[in-house]
């Protein structure tokens, strides 16, 4: 049986995005700040890395497949019916309980804003809301369920969007002028290379073959300069501690701060340059000045 097309690509996009944006979005990030302090973004670079690989492999275990049932077919398949209806399951149980915890949680942020102390029964109430909500608008069809995932995903990006510039402009008064000075000076230094990219190309070296090359280039002479700079920073540190009243140490957040932006910015700058290079015809870069 074929599937009916009954949603556009954009509400499909848009849907994928509600999906992933939730309580690791809105809800983790405040607890891990609590916890960590100002490491807290490193620790959700890691997350976001184990995430990653665990998506990888959800990905290449996906593509052997082309009909639908997620975990519930691929561990059917690889171990039989009764391990795949448990996977099953648990996944549905895994759903339930994270609708569950994006409901409390947005039962405790409404809280903030209402003049009185919910108690139990009025918690309870606003979270069955909640759920009712959403329920009914996919009973009703499947445009209406689309339509109502669209008004989802632009009511959570909307503050996400308004923090990143809030966050832009608090950050333009510290790193961010190095990061695109940085930027701008490895990007004219890749670009001065295209020539000899040219030439590569013309002797049949292999597209990500010389973006790799121009990549470990950028990346050492990125880890040249962290190695460095690390440690006059840190010799500052104790001259700092000297002259300044109630500066105590060195702040890992502080030089975390600095330290991320300008490896992404070094490693972007690397990157777009070269695979722009590695791109065009070979007698073409061969006439690059």
């Amino acid at each position: 049986m074929a599937f009916v097309r009954s949603i556009g690509r954009w509400t499909m996009t848009a849907l994928v995005i509600n999906c992933i944006i939730g309580g690791g979005i809105f809800g983790v990030p405040g607890e891990l700040t609590r916890l960590l302090g100002r490491a807290s973004p490193i620790a959700m670079i890691f997350a976001a890395l184990g995430t990653g690989v665990i998506m990888v492999c959800f990905a290449e275990v996906a593509s052997q497949f082309s009909e639908p049932g997620g975990p519930y077919l691929y561990v059917r398949t690889a171990f039989g019916p009764f391990l795949g209806i448990q996977i099953g399951w648990f996944h549905l149980l895994g759903d339930m309980l994270g609708v569950a915890a994006l409901a409390a949680l947005f039962v405790n942020y409404a809280t903030t804003f209402l003049p009185w102390h919910l108690n139990a029964w009025e918690r309870a109430s606003m979270m069955g809301i909640l759920l009712v909500i959403p329920a009914a608008a996919n009973c009703l069809g499947v445009r209406s369920g689309a339509n109502f995932s669209n008004v989802l995903t632009v009511a959570k990006l909307s503050p996400l969007v308004l923090l990143i510039l809030l966050g832009v402009t608090r950050f333009a008064h510290q790193p961010l002028l190095a990061t695109v000075g940085l930027y701008g000076v490895t990007a004219y230094a890749v670009v001065r290379r295209t020539s000899e990219i040219g030439i590569r190309m013309a002797l049949g070296a292999e597209r990500i073959g010389v973006v790799a090359m121009v990549m470990r280039g950028v990346i050492g002479h990125t880890l040249l300069g962290l190695a460095i700079g690390i440690p006059v920073a840190l010799l500052c540190m104790r001259f700092v501690k000297t002259q300044l009243y109630e500066v105590t140490g060195m702040d890992a957040g502080v030089l975390a701060d600095a330290i991320v932006p300008l490896t992404i910015a070094a490693c972007v700058a690397g990157l777009i340059p070269a695979r722009r290079a590695a791109s065009t015809n070979p007698a073409q870069a061969l006439r690059t000045e």
